[in-house]
């Protein structure tokens, strides 16, 4: 039975801690339930470190998963000097795991970037290292098509692991001489669909949950996300607007990228779609997911919008795009209308218009050059009409 405290439901006494691990100190591995909410904590006194589950099944799940980390010593810094890289690099990571001021989805991105560093330069000696090393590193990482800020991001992983190496004495270099100023491959321009594709890509879209999904996308500019997470009761047809706002239930919390609320407004063509897909559901309540799995429940992988849309593509005979390639494209296709930037920068929900105008400006560029010649044209069709005395 749940208890209230202070207004707000407490969790059920089911506590429950994992076992210790082994490190210079104990690691504790325990699963708690505050307020309502899961959490996963670790570490003891200033190293203590909770992370938020989205359920208790989820929270019990990351536990075992730690535990098994530290049974089988990943937490544990290599005995001795490392020799390689790639050892250092394992023992920058088990110093991480062990810090309890870093987040488990920051570790992860570590252990990701860690991974593609140990593949290429996993093997290098320490004593032997240098910026020819990192540059054919690099260099290779462009070959294989890696974007620079990927490879930017794997490269401050290597600054920070020689740093902490230089601190233990495992290493005499400068890390930072040996990771500046690398020549890396520009970040691939963002891709969106033309107007004759997009209409392409709507005219093949099925009235079934894919469908509507992109169509979200594509008619209202909505991120993947945002998409998954709305309820029936978020799409208001008299007002035609969809509502994008932050979720918490006991079991499950999501939040917009910027953390506020917005009203997304619906086309003709959006809101009639909806109506379809609603009628089709079987007129389902408020709490219904709009985008719901073949069971009914919330979609919790936001893969399957990918997978779907490539073929969905394929099918159109249109150019590959991502998912979140289609919000790009509602926000071209929108200024090429006549849009703003600041009505577009308000239905994406952008932070700020300035960042709206960084990622469209070229667009835009494009309204205002047309918006120039409009002018001159209407100036050079009126007639040219010479005051008296003008050209005494």
């Amino acid at each position: 039975m749940s208890r209230k405290r202070g207004g707000q439901t407490e969790c059920p006494e089911t506590d429950s801690e994992s076992g210790q691990g082994r490190a210079s100190g104990q690691i504790k591995i325990a699963v708690r339930c505050w307020w309502g909410d899961w959490f996963v904590v670790t570490g003891t006194g200033p190293r203590r470190r909770s992370t938020k589950a989205p359920s208790e099944l989820e929270a019990r799940r990351l536990a075992d998963a730690l535990q098994r980390d530290v049974d089988d010593g990943v937490h544990l810094e290599p005995n001795g000097r490392p020799r390689t890289v790639g050892a250092m690099l394992d023992a920058w990571l088990a110093r991480k795991r062990r810090d309890g001021q870093v987040r488990m989805t920051t570790l992860t991105c570590y252990d990701m970037q860690s991974r593609s560093l140990k593949a290429g330069l996993g093997a290098a000696f320490m004593i032997g290292l240098d910026r020819r090393a990192v540059v054919a590193y690099v260099k290779a990482r462009v070959a294989a098509g890696r974007s620079g800020a990927t490879i930017e991001d794997e490269i401050n992983i290597l600054r920070m692991g020689l740093k902490y190496a230089i601190t233990r004495g495992w290493w005499r270099g400068d890390a930072l001489r040996l990771t500046a100023n690398l020549d890396l491959a520009d970040p691939p321009e963002k891709t969106w669909l033309r107007a004759d594709e997009a209409t392409l890509l709507l005219k093949h879209l099925d009235m079934d949950a894919f469908g509507m999904a992109a169509r979200m996308a594509m008619l209202a500019g909505m991120r993947a996300g945002e998409v998954a997470s709305r309820q029936w009761s978020d799409v208001d047809f008299a007002g035609s607007q969809i509502l994008v706002g932050p979720k918490v239930t006991k079991t499950w919390s999501w939040k917009t990228k910027n953390g506020r609320k917005r009203y997304v407004p619906m086309g003709a063509d959006l809101r009639d779609a909806l109506r379809r897909w609603h009628l089709k559901l079987g007129r389902p309540d408020g709490s219904a997911w709009v985008i719901p799995t073949s069971d009914g429940q919330r979609r919790r992988s936001i893969g399957w919008f990918a997978h779907k849309l490539n073929a969905a593509c394929e099918t159109a005979g249109i150019r590959q795009v991502s998912f979140h390639g289609l919000r790009h494209s509602f926000a071209s296709l929108s200024l090429q209308s006549g849009a703003s930037l600041f009505e577009v920068s308000k239905m994406l929900g952008h932070q700020s218009m300035e960042f709206t105008a960084e990622v469209y400006g070229h667009v835009d560029n494009r309204q205002l050059t047309r918006a120039v010649n409009t002018l001159g044209a209407s100036l050079m069709a009126q007639p040219l009409a010479i005051s008296e005395g003008a050209c005494e």
